[in-house]
């Protein structure tokens, strides 16, 4: 797997740490979402990275937010109406939301439409839109997942389990673990990268598998059979994070023992570059494992949402130009 070095500072800014655990691009914005602060969204210029505004109360009332989710075809697809749709992870509810009027409007109401998500999907997450009635995702409940990923039918109200690959005689107990990933897709193309199998894999709209990248020996994860888990200190991670653009999928490989995230070590990791066609076109460093990630890809520039190292209330964020080929 070549490596390049194509990837330049442009500028670092500093925050308050907000517990960041998603981050995207909308139109000139930078928007991350906040698990600890009152308000949800935190909106950037993605320019000069100055803050512009916050909104979003945590609740269960009209346009309020439990624990709210980007769906994931928001960036990877056409937004002619410049909606960007949420799912909440606690609460059977999707959101869309015009960022733009959000930033000059003070009204919520104007600016934002809710309705009840399918019951089926409730308590899922990775959520990818690939048609109006053709929905992929996971399971978050343990037990419940029959597979690495499944592709909901709302006209059926049928979910589509995809196997397990590699898939190892391992006991129903431990597989919701060992067998998690990132699943990302446009409206043609899943991509599925696991967490625990050094492993990219690419599926049709119907689950097929297309295109298979595997980086080193695909090993049976160790398991710790008294808490039933992962067994940290013998298992390696490797997709930690992904995110998908209309032209490109950026994937964090770690490569390293589970232990490394725990005890957070500091040590460069891998940002492999996928095209939908599903070639490799590049592979970058970057200085340690991100809070969160996106990319402005008419810009070329990666944002990280990085720990800052000489504080534990503020985080950095660090812009790199970036060569996607």
């Amino acid at each position: 797997m070549a490596t390049t070095n194509d990837l330049e500072v442009i500028d670092t800014t500093v925050i308050k740490d907000g517990c960041y655990y998603t981050a995207f691009i909308y139109d000139s914005l930078l928007v991350l979402t906040s698990n600890c602060d009152d308000y949800i969204f935190h909106i950037y210029d993605k320019q000069t990275l100055k803050f512009i505004k916050k909104f979003g109360t945590k609740g269960r009332g009209p346009y309020e937010f439990n624990l709210p989710f980007p769906n994931r075809t928001n960036t990877t697809t056409d937004n002619a109406d410049s909606i960007f749709c949420f799912f909440d992870l606690n609460i059977p509810r999707l959101s869309s939301i015009n960022f733009t009027d959000i930033v000059h409007n003070e009204e919520i109401p104007e600016s934002m439409t809710t309705e009840d998500q399918d019951i089926d999907l409730f308590a899922c997450d990775m959520l990818n839109k690939l048609s109006e009635n053709k929905i992929v995702g996971h399971d978050v409940n343990i037990g419940s997942a029959d597979g690495m990923f499944f592709i909901y039918d709302r006209n059926t109200q049928k979910k589509k389990w995809i196997d397990y690959i590699p898939n190892y005689n391992i006991a129903p107990e431990y597989r919701w673990q060992a067998y998690y990933g990132e699943v990302y897709s446009n409206t043609k193309i899943i991509i599925f990268a696991a967490r625990y199998f050094d492993e990219v894999l690419f599926f049709d709209t119907d689950g097929k598998l297309i295109h298979e990248y595997y980086f080193s020996e695909i090993l049976k994860p160790s398991l710790n059979k008294q808490d039933l888990i992962i067994d940290y200190k013998s298992s390696f991670l490797y997709t930690i994070n992904i995110y998908g653009t209309k032209d490109y999928c950026y994937i964090i490989r770690v490569a390293r023992p589970a232990t490394d995230i725990i005890e957070a070590r500091k040590s460069p990791v891998k940002l492999l570059i996928f095209n939908w066609k599903g070639d490799l076109a590049n592979v970058c460093t970057i200085e340690s494992i991100p809070v969160c990630f996106c990319v402005d890809e008419y810009t070329n520039v990666l944002y990280l949402i990085m720990n800052e190292d000489k504080t534990n209330d503020s985080v950095k964020i660090v812009r790199y130009h970036m060569n996607t080929t």
